[in-house]
């Protein structure tokens, strides 16, 4: 038995837990890729043509943003961009505004799963966690619905700023420190997505502490 536990918890480390991990991130969502545009994405993506063209991604630093883009409240312009990148791209193919919303569960994914090793956690343990979390049925909404991408962004924003404030050394002088200037970008990426990356900032604080 005490060789069975031995060889699952060998298992859990190196680059076959990250693969696993990644798997259940992606495997079971790619076939919906396709589907029509639904919820949401129907409306904002789809009848609203502000997004429609690329030459109003200066817009949404004026107050045009607020008339042409019929979300409120909220001011999310990094999100918005990203929905006009799209459509450049991929015109009204769902599969193309649906794929990075996977690749930033992808990521949020793989991040916490690093993020509970850093944090001393078991290998095993941490696997199991990221493949329940990659697999839960909350995550739906997001990856379905390319409109709802600003969540999963949002949260890849704090866990990276997380992340890089635990490499920022105390004491270390904050214009010197290139942990700190990482997890500064990630706030403002974050909060160009949606406000809830602010969550970082308290986080951030908590590490000092």
């Amino acid at each position: 038995m005490r060789i069975l536990t031995d060889r699952i918890r060998a298992m859990t480390v190196g680059r076959l837990p990250l693969l696993v991990v990644a798997l259940a991130a992606t495997l079971p969502f790619v076939p919906f890729l396709g589907n029509p545009f639904a919820f949401d994405d129907a409306y904002f993506l789809v009848r609203v043509p502000f997004t429609h063209d690329f030459g109003n991604a200066a817009r949404v630093l004026s107050q045009d943003y607020f008339r042409l883009w019929p979300e409120s409240p909220g001011w999310r312009p990094l999100a918005v961009i990203s929905h006009m990148m799209d459509y450049a791209l991929w015109g009204m193919w769902p599969a193309g505004h649906r794929l990075p919303n996977l690749l930033a569960h992808l990521g949020v994914v793989m991040l916490l799963y690093r993020f509970l090793l850093n944090l001393g956690t078991r290998g095993d343990v941490a696997l199991a966690a990221g493949v329940v979390f990659a697999l839960h049925p909350i995550h739906s909404e997001n990856l379905f619905c390319a409109y709802f991408r600003r969540d999963s962004v949002a949260a890849l924003c704090v866990l990276a700023g997380v992340m890089a404030c635990r490499r920022w050394g105390i004491g270390t002088p904050f214009l010197t420190s290139p942990a700190a200037w990482a997890s500064l970008l990630s706030l403002m990426v974050g909060l160009g997505f949606k406000e809830g990356a602010g969550l970082l900032l308290p986080l951030v604080w908590v590490h000092a502490r």
